[in-house]
């Protein structure tokens, strides 16, 4: 007989001196497993399968042993995931604060801040910061009496100190 299901088999044989020998046989036949699986890492990083060292997206096969001995075969796809480097440049007014991740920037300079991406990878953002000054400036002017001198959104008659407030060519508060 040839057998591939389990069950309960019974034959007979002859023994060396001619005699019937019967042999009942019980046979269990367990399953070879077949499964898919999928995982995902981050560029850079290595996942281990089986034998295998994987860094590549793609899909990859691997047989194991069941615990009854016998074959399993893994059908693994695996993403890899970028990591992103990223540079930016901002600007800000002297005396405002800009906000980078977790710092809290004042002065000009280069900053780095590691965020994580959508897909859980780090993500280094390089920021070039510039902090604009603000100017304060005094100024004279005269006038002859009857004439009207046009100082910002005043028109002044009158001998005094005024003051006003303008934007400098990179946005920030210039007072004169």
């Amino acid at each position: 007989q040839n057998l591939t299901i389990s069950g309960e088999y019974t034959e007979v044989f002859q023994s060396i001196n001619g005699c019937d020998s019967t042999v009942v046989l019980t046979l269990t036949v367990h399953p070879a497993y077949n499964h898919t699986d999928v995982a995902a890492i981050c560029d850079g990083e290595t996942y281990i399968f089986g034998t295998q060292n994987l860094t590549i997206s793609g899909e990859y096969t691997e047989v194991f042993q069941s615990i009854n001995g016998c074959d399993s075969t893994v059908v693994l796809t695996l993403t890899v995931h970028p990591v992103y480097n990223h540079t930016d440049v901002a600007a800000i007014c002297d005396g405002e604060t800009y906000i980078f991740g977790t710092q809290n920037l004042t002065a000009s300079g280069e900053y780095t801040e590691i965020f994580q991406s959508i897909n859980g990878c780090d993500s280094t953002v390089v920021l070039t910061l510039t902090v604009h000054q603000v100017n304060n400036h005094t100024d004279e002017a005269a006038i002859c009496d009857g004439e009207t001198f046009v100082f910002g959104t005043q028109n002044l008659t009158a001998a005094g100190e005024y003051s006003e407030t303008f934007q400098s060519v990179n946005g920030c508060d210039s007072t004169v």
